[in-house]
């Protein structure tokens, strides 16, 4: 049986596709400078644009407002406990504990219902339950919510009824204001059933199994005596004192929405006559160093050599980079070529069109400076900085370089771009580099797109 059930709380945007019979309804246009700057990653020729969609379904939007909710565990117990007796190993039943909304006559909102469930012998019954709820590992059994405690009539099963509202102010008071604040924190659980009818007119002692409270063995009743005496010889060895433990389940939701500006349709317009000049996307760019080193999986690598983007799960080609602090503050710090459309990371297909670099400037302050030779520019740079030993926000946060930390947003062909930045706190001191680029070649006839919109897909 498990102790706790883990359940990570996930947020994921609907479906671009709305319906043509959806409600319309007008959404407030994303204004922010933070909101502003994540609809400009979705260009009007990308896929998952966000525009010309504010009417109809605010998911389509951007997420202003993240909030996160206890989940319901009900109609399925959060945790099933065996009730472990003297007389018996399992009791022939058990306690659940669920999470649900609360009943009647209670305060609005959620509850935890702990079931002293029935008996398998029908001379079974229960005299008395007590409960102990605790923010942290049980060390002495102190009853504290055995008046939320009720035995329904002839004594079958017994159920105790905690509004949550209750838990955070009398268990996690100084930890915990509100249900959100519960979120991936442990409740821990003492259950005990007392003076329990076992068919023979004898009374016995029960305990929700789980991990003991304290050193055992402990005393606690024996036939006919108080709480806290040892069982006479011979009867049998008495069962320790135990509890267990859920953790609180939550998922997150968007309350509020934001629509990014509506992209106007060009006027048609006749073909130009094909003439040089314009910057043209000439496709994606990664950094690598020039060493032939082989590296492992391993992180922490000194000195930084490349690994390919395939050791983090991504589809596609591209390197990353985890350099120490020490190393990072030569005078060199970490100082990559661009090679690009180098499939399958084979830099003999690919082609040099500049170079990217993290070192510290004159200043002594770090810098971020991407380069571009022999007639090609920068349409986008992306670069991820980060602790190598921290996992990305989001899912797929190393394989999608528009959800990078930096972006220096469209250059349009410049052949230079350079960013001051501040690296993160890391413990230990070991960062994680990607250096990422849309690059433009100039010179090309026709009609051809910027080289600016970011690169999010997940390709060889």
């Amino acid at each position: 049986m498990r102790s706790a059930l883990i359940t990570t709380g996930l947020f994921a945007l609907a479906s671009l596709l709305v319906p043509s019979h959806a409600t319309v309804i007008t959404y407030p246009e994303c204004t922010s400078t933070e909101h502003v700057a994540e609809c400009a990653k979705y260009a009007p020729n990308r896929l998952m644009r966000r525009t010309d969609i504010c009417t109809t379904n605010p998911k389509t939007g951007i997420c202003t407002n993240k909030v996160k909710t206890l989940l319901n565990s009900s109609p399925n117990p959060f945790v099933t406990r065996p009730l472990q007796c003297s007389k018996s190993s399992t009791g022939g039943t058990s306690v659940t504990a669920t999470v649900q909304d609360c009943p009647a006559g209670y305060p609005t909102g959620k509850c935890v219902v702990v079931k002293f469930n029935p008996f398998s012998s029908s001379g079974s019954s229960y005299k008395k339950v007590e409960l102990q709820l605790s923010s942290g590992s049980i060390t002495q059994f102190t009853p504290n919510f055995s008046d939320k405690c009720t035995i329904a009539t002839g004594g079958k099963s017994a159920t105790c009824t905690i509004p949550i509202s209750e838990i955070i102010s009398k268990v996690y008071s100084t930890s915990c204001k509100t249900e959100s604040d519960l979120c991936g924190k442990y409740l821990y659980l003492a259950a005990r059933a007392s003076e329990v009818g076992c068919g023979d007119g004898k009374s016995d002692t029960c305990w929700a199994s789980g991990d003991p409270i304290g050193t055992c063995p402990q005393k606690i009743k024996a036939r006919g005596a108080t709480w806290g005496g040892w069982y006479p010889s011979p009867s049998p060895a008495p069962v320790c004192p135990q509890q267990f433990k859920l953790q609180w389940q939550c998922k997150e939701e968007c309350k509020n929405y934001c629509c990014c500006k509506p992209t106007p349709s060009p006027s048609p317009s006749p073909s130009p006559s094909p003439s040089p000049g314009p910057n043209c996307g000439a496709g994606t760019a990664f950094g690598r160093t020039t060493t032939t080193q082989v590296c492992s999986k391993k992180a922490n690598e000194k000195p930084a050599c490349p690994n390919t983007l395939n050791v983090l799960g991504c589809k596609r080609w591209g390197w990353y980079y985890d350099i120490s602090a020490e190393d990072l503050a030569k005078p060199d710090g970490l100082t990559t070529t661009l090679y690009l459309s180098a499939g399958q990371n084979d830099i003999n297909k690919g082609t040099v069109v500049g170079s990217a670099s993290l070192k510290k400037n004159a200043a002594g302050q770090y810098e971020i400076t991407y380069t571009t030779t022999n007639g090609y520019g920068i349409g986008t740079a992306h670069v991820y900085l980060d602790c190598a030993n921290k996992d990305p926000a989001k899912k797929n946060g190393y394989c999608a370089p528009g959800q990078y930390q930096y972006n220096s947003g469209c250059q349009g062909g410049k052949t230079e771009w350079k960013k001051t930045v501040t690296l993160p706190t890391c413990d230990p001191k070991v960062y994680r580099v990607i250096f990422h680029a849309s690059i433009t070649k100039s010179g090309s006839g026709g009609q051809c797109k910027d080289g600016c919109a970011p690169d999010d897909k997940d390709e060889e």
